[in-house]
């Protein structure tokens, strides 16, 4: 190569180097991370739990920093930091990007949201002031697989829902195609989560629309079961043939799992509360009829504000003491100062039927007395007439010419009997699908006909006797 070509190559060797060197000393630096809260790449959260995220950075060429927020890939915000409630059950990925107006740094962080039973555990321990002895089994179910659960169980129970339909028709309060039917439907739709007795297991019922914050209530609510089995054994206390007592009995652990699912709900975020009534308000109503529904939801509404009174006349450590020695009644459930004292109801006899099979024979107790008024009467007036209320049982028949009740009841005065008389007789007055005539009325005896049986009322100082039956002749077995 000559000469001039050697110093022609170098001089364009150079030149490009001296526009590098010139390039190189205007070129824009990208930003630095050199910080960023959490540390972690990937963060286990509890639903709706708040996350503070931040990026410390800095710029070679102190250009102006900028950081945009997104949540996979929606953009939220540009703000030096950002904090977040995260309300579902997935996988997110939260993602800062630091923009100085040219290149974008991008820190990335993977947020998993998901309950932790264990943690609940620990909460309802502490609130409740009981420890588990033993963690317990859990598993999830669709409503389809609780609804097949259900079928089956109660089918085994037919000829009992059969024989309880027939005592509900004898007191006037059904008129339905079929208890067992509406029983199901009520269950099916209505239960979020149970705690099995038997196999000590507790049980989810999930569907997607359900939120965590509904799916953390329940776990709260049956977690309470739990500890109520492993430190008191629910099964030995629920060993009666005492219908009122059993309500009684059912309406202290409903109610006791029911304050404290409320403690826990109220203790939650404002997004898992707001979640929490938005799913219930958005439910639609579940069509049964209203005995049952009142049947069955009497323990919870009622338990519940049995125990915040017992909790606000003591405090929590005295529900021990309640557990140890539990109401016998439902009286004692409605009026928790009769609990305080011990009042329980007389021990009724029953009477007497000659010649006619004995079906079914329990007590009613304060509860079903308000309950079954309610039915066809205003609830201020059932509720205030089953006030009062001191001993009961009923005794249900069948021969062939029909079926006989015999209610006998006794009240603290015989002015409570009075009212409970005269309330009766409107409820009588009031049954929709049958009209009652008065047809005799003599010496506190009162006895009503209609195309498809009778009623007798019976008022004898502090005790009134109530017969219902297909046929007045049946009384004739009375003796």
């Amino acid at each position: 190569m000559s000469v001039i070509l050697m110093k022609r190559a170098l001089a364009l060797l150079l030149l490009p180097m001296m526009l590098c060197a010139c390039i190189g000393d205007s070129a824009n630096s990208p930003p630095e991370v050199v910080d960023s809260h959490p540390a972690e790449g990937t963060i286990r959260i509890l639903p709706y739990e708040d996350v503070t995220f931040s990026i410390l950075a800095t710029d070679a060429d102190s250009d102006d920093l900028y950081i945009r927020w997104y949540i996979d890939n929606e953009f939220l915000q540009e703000s030096e930091e950002l904090e977040h409630s995260f309300n579902l059950e997935k996988e997110y990925e939260v993602r800062g990007v630091v923009d100085d107006g040219e290149f974008n740094v991008p820190e990335v962080w993977n947020i998993v949201v998901e309950i932790d039973t264990l943690l609940i555990m620990e909460q309802m321990s502490e609130i409740r002031m009981m420890e588990f002895t033993e963690q317990v089994p859990f598993r999830m179910i669709t409503r389809e697989e609780l609804d097949e659960m259900l079928q089956e169980d109660f089918s085994e129970e037919e000829n009992e829902l059969m024989t309880e339909e027939k005592v509900l028709r004898a007191f006037h309060v059904w008129d339905e195609a079929s208890l067992l039917e509406n029983v199901v439907r009520m269950y099916t739709l209505g239960v979020e989560g149970y705690y099995d007795l038997i196999e000590k297991e507790f049980v989810l019922v999930d569907e997607p629309s359900k939120n965590p914050a509904v799916r953390m209530v329940t776990i709260a609510h049956e977690l309470t079961h739990v500890l109520q089995d492993q430190n008191y054994d629910t099964l030995s206390l629920l060993e009666t043939e005492n219908d009122d007592e059993y309500i009684a009995l059912t309406s202290l652990f409903e109610g006791d799992a029911t304050y404290f699912e409320s403690y826990y709900l109220y203790d939650m975020a404002d997004d898992a509360i707001a979640d929490y009534f938005t799913y219930y308000n958005s439910m639609a109503d579940i069509i049964v009829a209203p005995l049952v529904s009142d049947l069955v939801m009497f323990p919870y509404i009622y338990g519940f504000k049995f125990v915040s009174k017992v909790i606000g006349d003591h405090d929590v450590d005295y529900l021990d003491t309640v557990f140890q020695d539990p109401p016998k009644t439902t009286e004692q459930i409605l009026h928790p100062e009769k609990y305080y004292s011990g009042e329980l109801g007389k021990t009724m006899e029953p009477i007497d039927v000659q010649d006619m099979e004995l079906i079914d024979e329990n007590i009613l107790g304060e509860s079903n007395i308000f309950i079954f008024l309610d039915q066809h009467l205003e609830t201020y007036i059932a509720k205030k007439a089953a006030q009062g209320w001191n001993g009961d049982i009923y005794s249900y028949y069948e021969n062939d010419n029909g079926h006989l009740l015999a209610f006998i009841s006794s009240w603290d005065s015989p002015q409570d009997a009075s009212e409970f008389v005269d309330t009766y007789i409107e409820f009588i007055y009031a049954i929709p699908w049958e009209e009652y005539e008065l047809t005799e009325s003599y010496d506190g005896i009162y006895l009503f006909d209609s195309p498809s049986g009778f009623i007798k009322v019976q008022l004898v100082d502090d005790e009134v006797s109530i017969f219902s039956g297909t046929d007045i002749g049946l009384l004739d077995y009375v003796e």
